[in-house]
């Protein structure tokens, strides 16, 4: 027997996102890791700059040009200075968006494309500026660009490696907290897969895309996990374009909106009539519910860009995992849970499980 720290569990999607094998899962001392470890370091919401920005939110793209500049000085001074890069370190985000200037930039130059996110996202794109159409403020509905600019390329992948660094493996720890509570679902979720697995032969019966999309019970406990602990709640904030009213509540232009998701997501008359507090995947096989009543990757056409590759991810692992163990509940499985906010997630301070081989 022997006992596993749950929320360690990370997974690597550098090379499906723009095609560069960084071997995260193997090297720890991997310069990518360490740089997205260091961007998670980092609680904006309790640094006094974050504080001061919450309530001046117009102050933001003064403090991002300082920021910038901050980090340009650096580099120049550590290029000029090279014995002053132990004292003054660039900052991890500046760094991975270069690394990521330079991989665009290999590929756009390379004749043979590959099959993954950036190259579909580079299809897309143009390097030609003016080609991108200006949303005139009086007529943003009416005009949709037509190609991303380099720019929007390059902070898509960004945002996509961040986003699927803490919240998967944050998602796959609270599933495994639930397996632990509930070894009826568990021994449900295994027979599935079990079930599965002996009916696809091939690639030594492991796991892949045409499998798990299959899996009708692995998909509702999923989102049932999903449901009772969402991850990233403050991604949902969007800003109001223009005076406006819902349900007799007016919104002035320019309001910044967040959704109380906890409170959306265990409202009794959206989720009833079970109890919200309880486990239950099997309530999600209502199909008429509101389509906003379900929040954890946001919604509309602004929600998560990873939301399907991180549900793969969480699916391919979990089956792979309840075909080797049995998770098993530790006595200190309640006392070490503690949920608190960690940066821009929501997150337990420890989930302690016992894995079992089958």
């Amino acid at each position: 027997m022997e006992e596993s720290h749950a929320s360690d569990i990370n997974i690597s999607q550098s090379k499906c996102a723009f095609g560069i094998d960084t071997n995260m899962q193997n090297d720890l001392e991997n310069i990518y890791l360490k740089k997205i470890e260091k961007i998670f370091e980092i609680d904006l919401n309790k640094s006094p700059i974050g504080k001061f920005t919450a309530l001046l939110p117009e102050l933001k793209p003064l403090f991002f040009h300082i920021f910038y500049l901050i980090n340009v000085v650096t580099k120049l001074t550590n290029k000029l200075f090279p014995s002053t890069r132990k004292y003054f370190e660039q900052q991890a985000a500046v760094w991975l968006i270069e690394q990521l200037d330079k991989i665009i930039e290999m590929r756009s130059e390379n004749s043979k494309k590959r099959l993954d996110l950036l190259q579909l996202m580079l299809d897309a794109a143009t390097q030609n500026k003016a080609a991108t159409l200006d949303l005139q403020q009086n007529d943003r509905e009416s005009i949709v660009p037509k190609k991303l600019t380099y720019t929007e390329v390059k902070i898509n992948v960004f945002l996509f490696m961040l986003a699927g660094y803490e919240t998967t493996s944050t998602s796959l720890a609270y599933s495994t907290y639930i397996l632990a509570q509930h070894p009826e679902v568990q021994e449900k979720l295994r027979s599935e897969t079990q079930r599965y697995l002996e009916n696809n032969e091939k690639d030594g019966n492991q796991p892949d895309y045409d499998i798990v999309s299959n899996m009708e019970y692995m998909d509702l406990f999923i989102k049932e996990v999903l449901r009772m602990y969402p991850i990233g709640i403050a991604a949902t904030n969007r800003q109001c374009e223009k005076d406006t009213e819902v349900c007799g509540h007016k919104i002035a232009k320019g309001c910044i909106i967040q959704p109380d998701v906890y409170s959306i997501h265990y409202d009794s008359d959206l989720w009833g009539p079970e109890d919200v507090y309880s486990f239950v995947p099997e309530r999600h096989l209502v199909k008429h519910r509101h389509p906003m009543a379900y929040m954890p990757f946001g919604c509309g056409p602004r929600n998560c860009v990873g939301m399907r590759f991180a549900l793969m991810e969480m699916k391919i692992l979990l089956t792979k995992l309840l075909k080797e163990y049995k998770i098993i509940k530790t006595t200190t499985l309640e006392s070490n849970f503690n949920i608190e906010e960690i940066a821009s997630i929501i997150a337990p301070k420890e989930i302690w499980v016992k894995l079992e081989k089958l």
